[in-house]
């Protein structure tokens, strides 16, 4: 019994142990959580969900729960499976306290209630565009409210009223219309109303000059947190036209921060106006500082780096910490006609030093300590910063000024002996057992009033410890986009591993991810590199980069840790780490910063007319950690509707036929399918201080996209399915309008949206377009996004456009590349237009190509200016168009003394010194330049024959044209050149029989206009992997045009050698048959005397006799031995006997026996074939005659032939001697 309890016992041990491991292994759900503002929701869990199958959001929940989530939510697993993300959809319905199950497939009974630490604070806005109008050229006003903020996720609630600073009888006309318009955030006051409001208050005071109506705002969120506030709208009474103008809000920043200010002038038709105007408005920007007088920009001294007429950008550290400036703009009709806006300008006051210190926490008594403070900086200033250390010991008996670094001698010391450097060094054995505080103050090097203090604390053993310092790229708590996690460089740790500090130095080390909260979980181990530093014993261990986007929970804190790696796979955080009496070092935390969230858009009205209509399209509901003390930029896209969905006009409105899903694409990189330029989105306008846009559209069917970005660069994006635009009646005349007073206003991006959107009624020779778009370019922001519209517009006018049309338009690209004078990212997006132009110059190609090669020598002189560096520059078309067509064009420029004693290389093309342009007059610059034109080759109208070389070079032939210029002009290249040419696609059609395809370099000739390979091109066998390498030394010309082609070419017939060992083995098994037979014959020798006649006579005439009939059989042991009929060519021919003819040579070449390279042949040759030829007889000798003798008595009959060998002439007529 006492056995069977003991057993008993030992399985409910063993069951609770299963029952407590599957109880710790089980998952369970921690929490609901809203998070960032209320617009996502944050589900937490005990341990890692397996994600494969889990993608989606209807995978994870349950039907009524997504209900709750809005339209269109998204969904994402974080942290691994940690933690799973629903970034809430338009207008949620989810609450406080909701209870919220997952599906079973997440895990069984996995509930919980929704909660949130959040508090989001309502915060109004309001701007009214233009907030000063006239009576006598009234214009609708926009009333928007779509940067008010602190919704919680979910739209804020309006509502609007007129306040008491309005004139009272017209703010009784326009409270009717403000309450009409309670729950939305962004609507236009009309004319007509604001007409009827100023009449209304001109009869109760017809001494009025301006009247006033104040708009109240009062947003409140579904929290029940409100906010309130007001703008103030001008009727100017005067009967002198003045410009409308449109501003940007006065600004507060940080001295760290860029700032700009817009203002963008309307032009009203004031055809009542007594002193009318038609000409164009002027812009000019004036400065002051606090209440000094107002100076022009041009004797400010101010370091803006854009100014155009409408739009001043500065960059940081543009104005100093806590000054005050204004900015004061005039648009005017004429000196007497003008309007003007004043931006105020405040600059906070210096943002505090941000100290960081880097070094081990652990030491030992026998290695010396290093601290690093090099990695502070001032936020508020490009300058260095200075640094005093200090030291304090736990223990009272040990005095910090004993050490060598802070005596009276050696303090100042910047070289890290001394305690005024960025770093500090304190050689081994100073430093006893004990406690160490090391304080670094960091002192602003312009205001040494101005400093921060940062410590640093080390432990000291007398036994051994490994020191580890940490470097990272980020100080204290700094945020990091989590969207943009996989770009933070690579961060090392320094480990020293020496016998001095106890470790030795076979140890593995691993960095880990782990959160910063207490135990310091660890989430990832991450990939990890050593090297070995200078020093002896120093290790440097690297971590090669943070996961990629999507990986950690925003509004977390995280940290870095390096550990050993011999356990490091199963401990779960850094606590059991030290329980385990592992080494390891953790990093300052940093913060895991979200992209924007919850925002949307809307468009006012949501159907209209192409040109007519003034769209107005507004986003609002964001949220992010930089709202509101910083901004967000965002940017207004078009793009037109999949082919499944369409737009239905209802009552004013639409309705939406098909299934519409949000869109997947890529905002930033341009190598990507779904980058949205690819997708045909068109480019509107972005705004900093602005969520709301108006704007033009052509006819078509549209949806809007708003890109919303933080500060540290991450992005979001939100979609509106709509507007539906309408063609007007009569375009043409509403086309010519629009564009006239755009023109009129001379603003930049109005012109090319006006452009955009009457390009269907685009006049045949695009003069008129052309001129406005050359008016552009006087206002133009050749930034990236400025430059994909104007590709846009120009793409849009060269459709069907003819080549004399799309010579204007090369003018005025030429006009733009030529002022291109900054840096920018965006050429990538013109080389689409001149490929157009190429494609409509194919109608007269021949007439057209010098022009083409003039454009684009000036956008490779624009290149040279707007890609940063000074090596070889690049810049390659987004390959919009679907044919496979693509241009890339790379440009090297070097000083005159490089090009006349090395040459010039620039994309595989090389020349050897340029030594006939030394001593020339002119720049002291050379320019080389290799155009690469993919399927679309400028050069094919030469190829008017189907036969020769030309019949290889297509329309569709890759070519690359090299062109050389000084000074901006080009010149003839001469001497050798090298060229490393890609190799194009292999042909997929077979070669005829007897042919193979071979890569040969083709050039084309500018002089004799055609393409050749006569003399000039060579291939050099080192060629490069998938290119050719091509010499030559061309004909004096200035451009080169160069291609690779397959051919077809005749595949030589070389004899194949035989097989050595094939022929080893015939001439064994040669001899052996000879052998046998001889062995044979010598056995029947022996009983054989007679026939001697009849041997001799058959010898003579070369034929055997006839067998005879009455011979009697031979026994079967004679029959095993005798030798099988030999035919007459095996026979030994007598001295006398006549000559055998030789075995003809074969007349493809050369008999293998007189081919050195088969030396098996050679020892036994072919006989001659050369019938008629005689052969010298043999010399006769003792051994023949004893042979022949032999074989005259030794010869059988036909009864008496034995078979021969095994392998030896087993078919008769196959023998040969």
């Amino acid at each position: 019994m006492r056995g069977v309890a003991g057993l008993t016992g030992k399985w409910i041990t063993a069951i609770l142990w299963c029952l407590r491991t599957l109880q710790a292994d089980a998952l369970g759900l921690e929490s609901a959580e809203f998070a960032r503002g209320f617009t996502t929701l944050v589900f937490r869990f005990t341990e890692n969900v397996n994600v494969s199958a889990l993608s989606d959001c209807d995978a994870v929940l349950p039907g009524a729960s997504l209900q709750k989530m809005g339209t269109a939510p998204q969904c994402q697993w974080l942290l691994g499976g940690l933690a799973f993300q629903v970034m809430l959809g338009h207008q949620p319905t989810l609450e406080l306290g909701d209870v919220i199950e997952l599906l079973p497939a997440v895990g069984s009974a996995l509930q919980a209630t929704v909660n949130s630490s959040d508090r989001p604070e309502a915060v109004a806005s309001l701007k009214l565009l233009p907030a000063q109008v006239q009576r006598c050229g009234l214009v609708d006003v926009a009333v928007d409210a779509s940067l008010s903020s602190g919704g919680a996720g979910r739209p804020l609630q309006a509502e609007w009223r007129t306040g008491a600073g309005s004139q009272l009888q017209a703010g009784q006309v326009i409270q009717d219309l403000l309450a009409a318009q309670n729950g939305t955030l962004s609507f236009t006051l009309p004319a007509t109303s604001i007409a009827s409001a100023v009449d209304a208050a001109v009869v109760a005071n017809a001494s009025l000059t301006m009247v006033h109506v104040e708009v109240v705002l009062a947003v409140t969120n579904w929290l029940g947190l409100t906010s309130e506030t007001s703008a103030m709208l001008e009727v100017d009474l005067s009967e002198v036209q003045l410009p409308v103008l449109e501003a940007s809000p006065s600004k507060s920043i940080r001295t760290n921060q860029s700032v700009t200010f817009n203002a963008l002038a309307r032009y009203a038709q004031a055809a009542s106006c007594t002193t009318a105007s038609s000409a164009n408005v002027s812009m000019s920007w004036e400065y002051r500082s606090g209440s000094g007088p107002w100076l022009s920009l041009e004797n400010a001294s101010l370091q803006e780096n854009l100014i155009t007429p409408w739009m001043l950008r500065f960059a940081p550290f543009s104005f100093s910490p806590g000054s005050s400036h204004q900015l004061r703009v005039n648009a005017a009709f004429s000196p007497t006609q003008v309007r003007q806006h004043v931006f105020q300008l405040d600059v906070a006051a210096a943002a505090p030093m941000v100290p960081v210190v880097t070094g081990p926490s652990l030491l030992p008594e026998t290695c010396e300590l290093v601290l690093d403070a090099s990695q502070s900086f001032d936020p508020d200033h490009e300058s260095d910063p200075q640094y005093f250390w200090s030291c304090a010991a736990n223990s009272t008996a040990f005095n910090c000024h004993s050490l060598s670094n802070f005596r009276t001698v050696t303090w100042t010391n910047t070289d890290g002996s001394g305690a005024s450097g960025e770093a500090l060094r304190i050689s081994a054995g100073q430093l006893v057992e004990d406690l160490y505080t090391f304080n670094v103050t960091v002192i602003r090097a312009s205001d040494r009033a101005s400093f921060e203090i940062a410590s640093w604390m080390v432990q000291v053993l007398p036994a051994s410890a490994v020191p580890i310092t940490v470097s990272v790229p980020w100080y204290a708590n700094q945020p990091i986009s989590g969207q943009l996690l996989g770009e933070v460089p690579e961060f090392t740790a320094t480990v020293l591993v020496s016998d001095a500090c106890g470790m030795s130095a076979d140890v593995e080390w691993v960095w880990a991810l782990v959160s910063n909260v207490s135990p310091f979980k660890i989430l990832l181990y991450l990939d990890t590199s050593v090297r070995n530093l200078t020093l002896p014993g120093e290790i440097s261990v690297a971590a090669l980069g943070l996961p990629a986007s999507g990986f950690l929970v925003p509004g977390d804190v995280y940290a870095v840790a390096l550990l050993e790696s011999s356990a490091a796979g199963s401990l779960a955080d850094l606590a059991e780490a030290a329980t385990r009496g592992l080494r390891f070092a953790r990093s300052v935390p940093f913060l895991a910063d979200g992209a924007p969230t919850g925002g949307y858009v809307t468009t006012l009205p949501s159907v209209g007319t192409g040109i007519e209509t003034e769209f107005l399209l507004a986003t609002s509901g964001w949220f992010d950690e930089d709202l509101p003390n910083s901004g967000l930029v965002y940017r207004f896209y078009r793009f037109p509707l999949p082919p499944d969905v369409s737009l239905v006009a209802n009552s004013g409105s639409f309705s939406v036929s098909g299934a519409w899903s949000r869109p997947s694409v890529d905002w930033r990189n341009k190598s990507s399918a779904n980058f949205w330029s690819k997708l045909g989105g068109i480019f509107l306008a972005e705004a900093s201080d602005a969520s709301s846009l108006r704007v033009a559209l052509p006819p078509g069917e549209h949806m809007l996209g708003v890109v919303a970005e933080d500060g540290l660069g991450a992005v979001s994006s939100s979609w509106f399915v709509g507007p539906l635009v309408q063609v007007p009646s009569d375009a043409a005349s509403v086309a010519a309008v629009a564009l006239n007073s755009a023109l009129r206003l001379g603003d930049a991006q109005n012109i090319l949206n006006t452009l955009a959107a009457s390009a269907f009624t685009k006049s045949d020779d695009l003069s008129e377009e052309v001129a406005a778009l050359v008016a552009a370019l006087m206002t133009l922001d050749t930034s990236d996004s400025a430059l994909s519209q104007v590709n846009a517009v120009v793409v849009e006018l060269l459709k069907e456009a003819v080549p004399d049309a799309a010579a204007r338009v090369s003018q005025f690209l030429a006009a733009l590349f030529a002022s291109i004078v900054s840096p920018t990212t965006g050429l990538d997006y013109l080389l689409e237009a001149l490929l157009l132009i190429k494609i409509v110059y194919d109608q007269e190609a021949w007439l057209r190509t010098d022009e083409l090669r003039e454009l684009l020598a000036k956008c490779g002189d624009a290149v040279l200016v707007a890609v940063p560096g000074s090596s070889e520059k690049r810049v390659q078309s987004l390959d919009h168009l679907s044919d496979g067509k693509g241009l890339e064009v790379a440009v090297r420029e070097v000083s005159l003394h490089d090009a006349v004693r090395q040459g010039m290389s620039v994309a595989g093309f090389s020349t050897g010194p340029l030594s006939e342009i030394d001593g020339q007059a002119g720049c002291g610059t050379v320019t080389g330049q290799v155009t690469t034109w993919r399927q679309s080759n400028p050069y094919a109208w030469p190829n008017v024959t189907t036969e020769g070389v030309g019949a290889d070079v297509t329309n569709v032939t890759d070519v690359h044209v090299i062109e050389m210029r000084r000074c901006g002009s080009p010149f003839n290249i001469t001497g050798r050149i090298v060229l490393d040419l890609p190799l194009p696609e292999f042909p997929t059609e077979p070669a005829l029989e007897g042919y193979a395809y071979q890569p040969a370099c083709i050039v084309f000739d500018a002089v004799a206009e055609q393409w050749t390979t006569d003399g000039l091109w060579r291939q050099i066998s080192d060629s490069l992997p998938g290119t050719l390498k091509c010499s030559a030394v061309p004909s004096a010309a200035e451009l080169i045009a160069a291609t690779v082609v397959y051919r077809l070419e005749l595949v030589p017939v070389v004899e194949e050698p035989p097989s050595v060992a094939l022929i080893i083995v015939a001439i064994i098994v040669f001899l052996l048959c000879m052998a046998g037979l001889a062995y044979a014959n010598m056995k029947k020798s022996e009983g054989k005397k007679d026939k001697a006649e009849d041997v001799e006579a058959a010898v003579s005439s070369r034929v055997a006799p006839a067998p005879e009939s009455d011979e009697p059989s031979a026994s079967p042991e004679e029959a095993e031995a005798q030798p099988a009929k030999p035919e007459a060519s095996t026979l030994v021919v007598a001295a006398d006997a006549p000559a055998l003819p030789p075995l003809p040579s074969a007349s493809s070449g050369p008999s293998r026996a007189e081919d050195p390279g088969s030396p098996a042949e050679a020892l036994v040759p072919k006989p001659q074939l050369d019938s008629g030829v005689p052969v010298q007889a043999p010399v006769s000798s003792p051994e023949f005659e004893s042979f022949a003798e032999g074989f005259k008595t030794d010869l059988p009959t036909a009864s008496e032939e034995a078979p021969a060998p095994p392998g030896c002439f087993e078919d008769e007529g196959q023998a040969q001697a």
